[in-house]
């Protein structure tokens, strides 16, 4: 079974400009769920078989850069851009059990490279576009003042949200951090987990956590307080985009990817904090 968390599509109409429509689309259960699986695949599949849309599967902590370069290359190339947002793995098991998309950008190569290996990618398509950071985030109007990482093991330090690590790179990330710098053990009963990089920010944003670890992508948008974390201390998160194997549209797909090396996108990459590769 696959789940769709999300879908954005980008689409120009003829005197109106570009308009963006966010469907939600509901989870039923968490087993094989046939029924739920069919939904899923049913609403993704009726979207997919616009012969101008091209749908991408796209890791919760990219969805923002994505619906800015959707949206631009909608508006040069009149083709609407649908993105299906979820974790990183999650996003890959939904292409392996042939869910219709054309394009998967994941939020670090890993997956990438394993679906690959498994002829469910166009290895010569595979494209690493980005280098992704991770900060600790936590609300404006909190009391809790995060200076270091070594904060973490405060006791006024209730609570600390993560995206899960076996679905998430931004979530496997934290966990490699606390590892590396043998905080773990003494903050692992203040851990909770989202289903993703985008939900663990939302506890921290709620107050259900005081602190998260997020993308910089994601923080960037916000007014909470952020502490940067150095790279040095985790596996470069190699935000990585590839075609599916399966994609009818192969063409349209390979020209969106091109589109990805522009210095439109390049621009734009940079704004959401970004590290561009060499």
């Amino acid at each position: 079974m696959y789940k769709v968390t999300s879908r954005i599509r980008f689409k120009i109409e003829k005197g109106i400009g570009i308009g963006v429509t966010l469907l939600l689309v509901s989870l039923l259960g968490g087993g094989l769920g046939a029924c739920a699986s069919s939904q899923a695949a049913d609403s993704l599949s009726a979207e997919a078989k616009e012969a101008d849309t091209l749908t991408i599967s796209v890791a919760s902590s990219l969805i923002p850069l994505f619906q800015e370069i959707g949206a631009a290359y909608t508006q040069q190339n009149g083709t609407t851009i649908a993105l299906n947002s979820g974790a990183t793995t999650q996003l890959g098991h939904q292409i392996e059990q042939g869910a219709p998309v054309d394009l998967f950008a994941a939020a670090d190569a890993m997956e990438i490279h394993r679906l690959a290996e498994q002829k469910h990618l166009v290895p010569t398509s595979i494209y690493p576009f980005a280098i992704g950071h991770l900060i600790l985030w936590s609300r404006s109007d909190s009391p809790i003042k995060i200076q270091s990482i070594e904060d973490l093991v405060s006791s006024s330090l209730q609570t600390i949200s993560l995206a899960n690590p076996q679905i998430a790179p931004y979530g496997r990330a934290a966990e490699e951090v606390l590892h590396r710098t043998a905080l773990y053990s003494q903050v692992e009963p203040k851990l909770v987990f989202g289903q993703n990089v985008r939900q663990a920010m939302q506890f921290a944003e709620t107050g259900d956590a005081d602190v998260a670890f997020t993308s910089l992508s994601l923080g960037i948008l916000s007014s909470g307080n952020q502490l940067s974390i150095p790279s040095e201390l985790h596996t470069p998160l190699e935000q990585t985009i590839a075609i599916v194997a399966s994609s009818p549209k192969m063409i349209e797909a390979e020209r969106f990817i091109a589109f990805m090396r522009t210095q439109e996108a390049q621009v734009l990459l940079a704004k959401y904090g970004y590290t561009v590769p060499n």
